[in-house]
């Protein structure tokens, strides 16, 4: 079925085209991304055929006539963003002039002329007007122009914080939420956003028209420098269907080319922290003896220059940027290490109660034998029974303390940890009219960086480096007047690789003495130089882990565009594939995992020093996965002029998501009993004669076995729609709407190659019974320990053999841990629609209020844990897994294992969002700029893809709506005002023009309401293994005032 939706899509193409070409001989062009348009009357309001319309553009000298069709109408497609003069003439009538029109990125510019009678030779001067309000179309978003991009105080020169200037934009998660200057791998490098409810992995991001996301997490690994940027547009609804692969915001970034003038500029800005303010814990509660800390570091210097100028002169131009940052910024890090005392296992003093941060007291621990269910003796550890590879750990990976505090568990360091930040970027175009017919240009970009991850630990420190090249071409030929032809082709080729303080050693992690160190989905190997480190460890009371990572994530984009137009229709037909490539080597327990709790002594930190943990799962090394994606859209858009206050914007687009598949055949999936698309044979159990869970496919590491994971579906239609009406001067009523595509990016499907038998996890569980209680004086009186001990009959876990290895394969219990996808997984997807209602006030001064509603389904969510045990007073996980048994028939002599934890990567969810959007705009003029948006708005659903903000689904299989609530990026109300003033004494002369004249004052204001959050349970009272659970509700949840 898939392949006949697939060989359908050209024969569609062909039918939009057959009947686009009946239209040809009295077409002419539509912008693909800027249009200017209009309708020549004469006094009496006839429409006027045959008239020149001649454009000129102010900065390049660049110059083109067009003649108006039959019914007055003329159309300049594809011009580039500028400033321009128009003129209109016709023997038998004066001459209309224009002059100095903007034209901004993705506008559809009008311009009617109504001629007077006279001789041609006369003529009549208009200074084009700001255009203040939409008449062409219903798309939501806004512009903003070079002036505002250039002059606004930005912190860290990112334009992320211009794109949230426009209601109902706020900043994605991936980059910092609060301020937009988070992101990986470089802090402040990066640009994503959520858009109405939209998540930033669903955002469409160009430079030039070419894609510059990352294809692993959908945001981008650079931001071109503001001094670069022309402007640039954001749409978050009713645009195009010339737009596809992403229902959320499209923001559009149009950079600077040269002009017939030589133009540089060399700039520098640099930040400190001289008027910062002290964090207010950086000297909170400060320790016996320990120093007060100077103040969090700041030196962040950007600079560079923009050069741009002719090669020949109405021609070919160039534009040249580079830009370097330096950064050298400390942050608060607080670690807890263990001293001499806590090392030597003595618990002694928490026999009774101790103090604990904040004024108050902490109940007894007591510490227990888990082989005799009995405390020990004074609450300490017996030296003999002290593991010596806890020991080593220690002294290799842990610094000492740095003070001591009241409360022996808090904190024991506090630093002012730096991590230095180096980036460089160049941007360089070149563009070219041959003749009036054919006109290109190329644009490239590098940035290249690299960040200093230094932790208050030396040995978990990382570096995480950056190379980002993105190219843009384009050629534009004019058939005749009447049909124009774009075609691009570019590419954005992204390579990060964190490393850690390990990688590239001869660092030997068996030589620690806590196990031996093996991938066992790969032949029980050891780890390679560029994979080794120690393992993970949790719940022993210090933090520690590392991990590191091979990426190199690429798109490559085609897309041609057909512009025509047809009376008072407008039409663009095109169509864009896209190819993306990863080749990336990482996994999320690269050197294994071993979790302490406080089951198996009485306290987590002792159970390490025991070498007792409660949980281990082995080394996944660094496994390659290559997958490889293609997509397809072709559209047809028509702008109808139906009457002169109406106009219709009518789209339809075709989209094919061809399914992630990797090249090497290196990827599985757990496939069920049951499911709607048949995946292959599944294994029936001996032991039960019932069908259980089986890998699919059978092949692995064998390209040409490569198959789909799950069913390939057809094609996606998405019709567009928006309504423009002028009911009177200075008032436009506009709706809009359609159904998007929201691909998921590719960093779901990058895990599937961590199943067996060449990658992933083998998970082992020690299992405990209650073996009696001890009463202890506690804060508030008696309290009672429980104590316990290893269950007969099931093997203990020690650091002597974390992993089982003693007893054999055969007789292991080991648990697999496991990913994988539905067997119909369905590519999202949103239906959006909007209102709004335009006024054009004085002083070049609009005001929008509108409403954004959307309804999205099949959204992403992984789910951490698809077999979480059910809640039971029983602590042995494994025999209350819903599914407990795998067959695997890659590796048939080790027959029906055990299955652990599956990660399910499923698209269930559902998403809501409905907001109210007022701005009010005032564009640059007589030296003063100034905008306000507002949104009041909510934005939720079934979970979100990222774990259910840390809770699991009590039972995933059942009542998924239990976990709806409001997303993590949805804030209520959301204000951000921003003002560009040229302060007066500009036209002073004599020495007051050096002294008052030439000040500026800019600004921006942002405020926003604050987060949801989840109250979780991580203690795992309910016995469901590492899944978080969500606690018990003891009240109303109203607070009271007093």
């Amino acid at each position: 079925m898939e392949g006949k939706a697939l060989r359908r899509l050209p024969l569609l193409l062909a039918a939009v085209l057959l009947v686009a070409g009946s239209l040809a001989p009295n077409l002419s062009g539509q912008a693909i991304t800027q249009t200017i348009q209009g309708l020549v009357t004469d006094a009496t309001g006839a429409v006027i055929p045959g008239a020149a319309v001649t454009l000129t553009n102010r900065d390049t000298g660049v110059t083109s006539t067009i003649q108006t069709n039959e019914t007055g109408n003329y159309s300049y497609p594809q011009v580039p963003v500028g400033n321009y003069d128009l003129s209109c003439q016709l023997e038998g009538f004066k001459t209309d002039n224009v002059t100095n029109q903007r034209v901004e990125t993705g506008a559809q510019v009008r311009i009617d002329f109504s001629l007077e009678i006279g001789d041609v030779t006369e003529t009549v001067e208009v200074s084009a007007a700001a255009i203040t309000l939409n008449t062409e179309n219903a798309v939501v978003g806004g512009v903003v122009e070079n002036k505002r991009v250039t002059e606004l105080p930005l912190n860290g020169r990112n334009i992320v914080q211009l794109a949230v200037m426009v209601p109902g934009v706020q900043y994605g998660q991936r980059t910092g939420m609060n301020d937009g200057q988070g992101g990986f791998p470089i802090p402040g490098a990066g640009y994503s956003v959520s858009a109405n409810g939209q998540r930033e992995i669903h955002q469409v991001v160009s430079l030039d028209g070419v894609d510059a996301k990352d294809p692993r997490i959908h945001i981008t690994n650079f931001v071109p420098s503001i001094e670069a940027i022309e402007e640039f547009k954001i749409q978050t609804n009713a645009y195009s269907a010339e737009v596809g692969f992403g229902g959320g915001a499209v923001t559009s970034i149009t950079m600077k080319s040269g002009t017939n003038e030589l133009h540089g500029t060399l700039f520098e800005f640099l930040r400190n922290e001289a008027l910062d303010a002290e964090h207010y814990f950086l000297n909170f509660e400060l320790a016996a003896g320990e120093a007060r800390r100077p103040k969090q570091q700041l030196r962040r210097n950007q600079y560079g220059a923009v050069l741009s100028g002719p090669i020949v002169k109405n021609k070919t131009f160039w534009a040249f940027n580079w830009e370097g940052r330096r950064e050298r910024t400390s942050s608060i890090q607080t670690a807890w290490f263990p001293d001499s005392t806590f090392k030597s296992g003595d618990y002694s003093r928490f026999a009774m109660p101790t103090p604990r941060a904040g004024g108050r007291m902490r109940d007894p621990i007591i510490l227990y034998d888990a082989f005799t269910g009995e405390p020990f003796m004074n609450n300490m550890i017996p030296a003999s029974r002290l593991h010596p590879g806890s020991q080593t750990t220690m002294s290799e990976l842990l610094p000492a303390p740095c003070f001591q505090q009241e409360d022996p568990l808090d904190f024991t360091c506090r630093e002012n940890v730096v991590r230095p930040i180096n980036l460089d970027q160049y941007y360089g175009r070149v563009d070219h009219h041959f003749s009036d017919t054919d006109r290109v240009f190329g644009r490239y970009q590098l940035a290249s960086g690299e960040r200093a991850l230094n932790n208050i630990n030396p040995k978990r420190s990382r570096i995480d480096s950056n190379d980002v090249y993105n190219l843009a071409t384009q050629w534009i030929h004019t058939f005749n007047q009447n049909a124009i032809n774009e075609f691009r082709f570019g590419f954005n080729l992204a390579g990060t690789n964190p490393f850690h303080y390990f990688t590239n050693t001869d660092f030997d992690p068996d030589s620690l003495g806590i196990g031996l160190i093996r991938v066992a989905g790969d032949n029980n190997r050891k780890l390679t130089p560029l994979e080794t480190g120690p393992p993970h460890i949790s719940g022993a009371r210090f933090p520690w882990s590392v991990n590191g990572n091979l990426n190199q994530l690429d798109t490559y984009q085609f897309a041609d565009h057909l512009s025509l137009i047809r009376g008072s229709h407008n039409l663009k037909i095109g169509g864009e594939y896209y190819y993306v490539t990863m080749d990336r080597a990482a996994a999320n327990l690269p050197t294994g995992r071993y979790t302490f709790n406080a089951a198996q002594s009485g306290d987590g930190f002792a159970s390490f020093l025991l070498g007792l943990p409660h949980r281990t799962e082995t080394a996944e090394g660094w496994p390659r996965t290559v997958p490889r994606a293609g997509r397809q859209g072709y559209y047809i858009n028509d702008d109808w002029k139906a009457t002169s206050k109406l106009t219709l914007n009518l789209g339809l687009r075709l989209e094919y998501v061809g399914n992630s598949q990797d090249a090497l055949g290196l990827q599985r999936v757990v496939a069920f009993p049951g499911e709607p698309y048949n995946r292959g044979s599944y294994f029936t159990d001996p032991e039960t004669g019932q069908q259980i869970p089986t890998f699919f496919p059978e092949p692995v590491n064998v390209p040409e076995g490569k198959v789909n994971l799950w069913k390939q579906q057809g094609i996606f239609y998405q019709p567009r729609l928006g309504i423009a009406y002028r009911p009177s001067e200075g008032w436009v009523v506009r709706i809009g709407g359609g159904y998007f595509s929201n691909i998921d990016h590719m960093n779901t499907w990058t895990i599937l190659n961590l199943n067996p038998p060449l990658s992933g996890s083998n998970n082992f569980e020690a299992v405990t019974d209650a073996a009696g209680a001890i009463t202890v004086d506690g804060v508030s009186g008696p309290v009672n320990r429980t104590l316990r001990m290893f269950r007969p009959g099931n093997p203990i876990i020690t650091l002597n053999d974390p992993f089982l290895q003693d007893v054999g394969a055969a007789a292991s219990p080991r648990n697999i841990n496991t990913l994988t996808v539905p067997s119909d997984q369905k590519t999202g997807n949103v239906v959006k629609w909007s209102f709004d209602i335009q006024r054009e006030l004085p002083f070049e001064t609009s005001l929008t209020v509108g409403y954004v509603g959307s309804k999205g389904s099949h959204a992403g969510n992984s789910v951490r844990n698809w077999n979480s045990p059910l809640p039971s007073p029983d602590n042995n996980i494994q025999r209350n897994r819903p599914w407990q048994r795998v067959y695997d028939p890659a590796t048939p002599e080790l027959g029906v294992q055990s299955l652990a934890v599956i990660r399910y990567l499923d698209s269930f969810a559902n998403t809501f969002h409905h907001g109210l959007q007022m701005k009010l705009d005032k564009r640059y003029s007589n030296g003063l700029a100034f905008g306000v948006a507002y949104t009041f708005s909510k934005s939720h659903g079934d979970g979100e893809n990222g774990g259910q903000q840390g809770a699991q689904f009590q039972n995933p299989r059942n009542c998924l709506s239990c976990d709806r609530g409001r997303f993590r990026f949805d804030q209520r109300h959301n204000l951000v005002s921003h003002f560009v003033w040229e302060m007066p004494g500009q036209n002073l002369s004599g020495p007051l023009k050096h002294i008052i004249g030439g000040w500026q004052s800019n600004g921006i204001l942002s405020m926003r309401s604050g987060f949801p959050f989840t109250i979780v349970n991580p203690r795992g009272d309910l016995n469901v293994s590492d899944s978080n659970i969500r606690p018990d509700r003891v009240a109303d949840g109203a607070l009271s005032n007093a």
